[in-house]
């Protein structure tokens, strides 16, 4: 069984999955081949991944290790 979704990020599961849309500023078309790099906070931070954009202007859904909850507001 999945985690509930969060109240505050109605898209996002508790196990902190993401997805990144690509579009254009100027009309909103998706962008096609764009790359997003997924890195660690901070300066210099370590690149997790980085993921091409579809047809779509989608990545794929990656999933990150989330902080305890302990320390959420």
């Amino acid at each position: 069984r999945r985690p509930p979704r969060s109240t505050l990020f109605p898209y996002t599961t508790l196990f902190r999955s993401l997805q990144v849309d690509v579009v254009n500023e100027e009309n909103n078309f998706p962008v096609t081949d764009a790359v997003v790099t997924v890195q660690e906070p901070g300066e210099g931070g370590r690149i997790l991944e980085e993921l091409p954009t579809d047809q779509s202007g989608q990545t794929q859904q990656l999933e990150l290790a989330a902080p305890d909850m302990a320390l959420s507001l």
